[in-house]
């Protein structure tokens, strides 16, 4: 598996000396969702983060990620090979309201599935977060890095629909976006995360000027926060969940997260 990571000109120390140790660790928690797909074709449908609270386990996703299950097969990695992803097997789906299936009229878009003890072992080539892990008072600041994970569709493809091929797990660092977009989104930076994306900005792991791929795929993933110290300008602690990423944006400009305490709402 190729681990590529992407940020803004800008950050070119932050990638150099914290990006790659952080997206080794976050990828961890962070699972491909795939659609059925023909040889050769690009088949993420999703992403999703894996978190465990007290002696139960959830999935985490874009609500127009996982309803997708219910009008077409999802698969999840299961070792070597692709395993059948069915409500029914793994536990019950639950998400915010829309009239739509792509959720467009939903300005939170959020889902999870509380895994059935059976079906947790099913995971194994992941971990779980704990909520300890998880950043509830991320108050909106632009002096902190971002990062954005999850699996774009245009860098993955199948052998078969039973063998995965060039898997790619991307790590963007960005940061939010000017209160303007926030109006014209019409979202409040507390409930919602919303991060400038610029594809034609971005640097690789060998610090050239790339362009990002598409992020479609990456609906769904983890958005984490970490804080920087004002005084020393240098990185604190670990990232933590901050939101799940919902924008399935075509030419996205902008990433969009629904906060993690809603999400927690949800559950309740």
């Amino acid at each position: 598996m190729k681990i590529v990571f992407m940020g803004k000109i800008s950050l070119r120390k932050i990638v150099h000396d914290h990006v790659l140790p952080i997206s080794l660790n976050l990828r961890k928690y962070v699972c491909p969702l795939y659609s059925l797909a023909a040889k050769g074709t690009r088949p993420v449908a999703g992403s999703a983060v894996l978190l465990r609270i007290e002696e139960y386990y959830f999935l985490l996703s874009a609500a127009h990620v996982l309803k997708k299950c219910r009008v077409q097969p999802l698969y999840i990695p299961n070792g070597n090979k692709l395993e059948l992803f069915l409500p029914l097997t793994y536990g019950q789906l639950h998400s915010t309201k829309s009239k739509s299936l792509d959720h467009n009229d939903d300005p939170f878009d959020v889902a999870y599935m509380r895994i059935k003890p059976e079906a947790i072992e099913r995971f194994s080539e992941f971990e779980f977060l704990s909520t300890e892990d998880l950043e509830v008072d991320d108050y909106p600041s632009k002096s902190k890095p971002y990062y954005i994970t999850g699996y774009p569709d245009s860098k993955t493809k199948l052998l078969s629909s039973q063998e995965k091929l060039n898997e790619r797990f991307y790590c963007h660092v960005r940061f939010l976006a000017e209160d303007q977009i926030y109006s014209k989104h019409g979202l409040s930076p507390f409930a919602h995360i919303i991060l400038d994306f610029d594809r034609e900005c971005s640097i690789s792991t060998n610090l050239r000027l790339e362009t990002a791929p598409h992020p479609r795929g990456m609906s769904g993933g983890g958005v984490w926060c970490q804080p920087i110290d004002a005084e020393s300008g240098k990185v604190q602690g670990k990232p933590k969940l901050a939101g799940i990423s919902v924008c399935p944006k075509k030419n996205p400009e902008v990433v969009i997260a629904t906060k993690i305490p809603l999400i927690l709402a949800l559950q309740r």
